[in-house]
């Protein structure tokens, strides 16, 4: 009796457990606005500044823009100006910069209108719903037809530190788990202009876009490219009218300056849970062997992946296969990307639910590791985050590893699901 009901109480201490860690950190996130930390304070003669306040200070120097003077919203000195006012009277050491596509500093712009801390709230509503959006939509089947394991899996995902830590930078990260969930969900309906269009738009993050890229040029050839391309030139005439030729053209050398110049602060490339992030830490500087082998394994990464989705373009959109590669997409963007951070990881999501959907009736060693490493995710990267000193000084990067392992033992699933096709096909 008590070998039967075991798993159940286990289920239910869990559920115990990530809801008390979940109220004790979102505690801590009120206490850290209530205290007025969240966008910018200074701790041991060190300043920290939250990517949101750069975010806010991006919409000013837009409304600047557009209704007082021209000026050039990339230049280094006129965000370090902006920011100050913004973090006042926290006086950042180094300038954080806002190297985001011109059409991004137009979508920003409305945060201006109102105060910096009801702007955050604004951001955070938007991202939290879409989250949620995201979620309800990945976890209809039968999988999660129950209230309490509908129940574990939202407060899981909100447990997790890349998700906490998206909340507190107030950062884009937030609105990844709903663009790759409507990308992925436009792909299996055949909208692959639609697809086009929320790849271009919807996943702010341009550096993630070669992978998905690939993705849909594969399953959605023209209609795809057309959907991109039709999306591209309508943000290019949006960058256009709100900042003008000038800020579009000085983009390309404000991302090389601020990935290369160690006088801008924000890049942290020790920190990054990627190639290039371990890359850092090995050789012990973010140097341009590092930029040059951070690209290579770029190029190698974006190679596989087409060729992944190639060897699966005969696969239908329903099957194993499918919901295998787009989940090891995502984690490929993550780690060969040249920028991805701790909260970029949220935007696993979409891929934890398929994966845990996929292994619920396989009793495979692979899918039981699979289940293993989601379901301690939520507490690994809370502890990864407060081990931190120990993976400096082993200078591995916790989140990149995890990443690597959780690939491998997707491609072994994908590959026992391609070999029952073929087994199928034979009959």
């Amino acid at each position: 009796m008590l070998k039967e009901r075991l798993p159940k109480y286990l289920w239910f201490a869990y559920a115990v457990a990530i809801s008390t860690w979940t109220i004790c950190i979102y505690c801590e996130l009120g206490r850290i606005y209530r205290d007025h930390e969240l966008f910018a304070k200074n701790v041991a003669g060190q300043t920290f500044v939250s990517d949101f306040a750069v975010f806010y200070n991006a919409a000013r120097l837009t409304k600047i823009n557009c209704s007082e003077r021209k000026l050039n919203v990339y230049s280094p000195k006129e965000q370090e100006l902006g920011l100050r006012e913004v973090t006042a009277p926290v006086v950042p050491e180094l300038p954080l910069l806002a190297i985001y596509p011109p059409y991004f500093f137009a979508m920003v712009a409305p945060l201006s209108l109102v105060p910096l801390n009801i702007a955050w709230f604004f951001w955070c509503f938007c991202g939290a719903v879409s989250a949620l959006a995201a979620i309800w939509y990945s976890s209809r089947s039968d999988c999660w037809r129950s209230f309490f394991s509908r129940y574990v899996l939202f407060v899981a995902i909100f447990a997790s530190f890349p998700c906490w830590l998206s909340f507190k930078l107030g950062q884009v990260s937030l609105f990844l788990p709903a663009g790759l969930t409507l990308f992925w969900y436009l792909i299996r309906q055949r909208r692959f202009a639609l697809a086009g269009l929320v790849s271009v738009a919807c996943i702010l993050k341009v550096q993630y876009l070669p992978m998905l890229a690939v993705a849909g040029l594969v399953r959605g050839r023209l209609r795809y490219v057309l959907g991109a391309g039709a999306t591209m030139l309508a943000l290019l005439c949006l960058s256009y009218f709100v900042l003008g030729l000038d800020n579009m053209l000085s983009f390309p050398e404000a991302v090389r300056y601020n990935e290369t110049a160690h006088a801008a602060g924000g890049v942290s490339p020790h920190m990054m849970q990627n190639f290039r992030g371990m890359l850092t830490l090995i050789v012990g500087e973010d140097n341009a062997l590092v930029h040059m082998l951070s690209m290579g394994l770029f190029v190698l990464a974006f190679v596989c992946v087409g060729a992944l989705w190639w060897s699966l373009r005969k696969h239908s959109v329903d099957s194993q296969a499918f919901r295998l590669g787009a989940a090891a997409t995502i984690i490929i963007l993550l780690i060969a990307s040249p920028h991805t951070h701790t909260q970029d990881y949220f935007a696993l999501v979409p891929a934890a639910i398929w994966l845990w959907e996929g292994t619920a009736d396989d009793a495979s060693k692979a899918a039981k590791w699979v289940r293993g490493l989601l379901l301690a995710l939520p507490f690994l990267s809370w502890s990864f985050f407060m081990t931190q000193f120990i993976w400096f000084l082993l200078r591995l990067q916790p989140l990149l590893l995890w990443a690597c392992v959780l690939l491998c033992l997707i491609f072994v699933l994908l590959r026992a699901a391609c070999a029952r096709k073929s087994a199928v096909t034979c009959k």
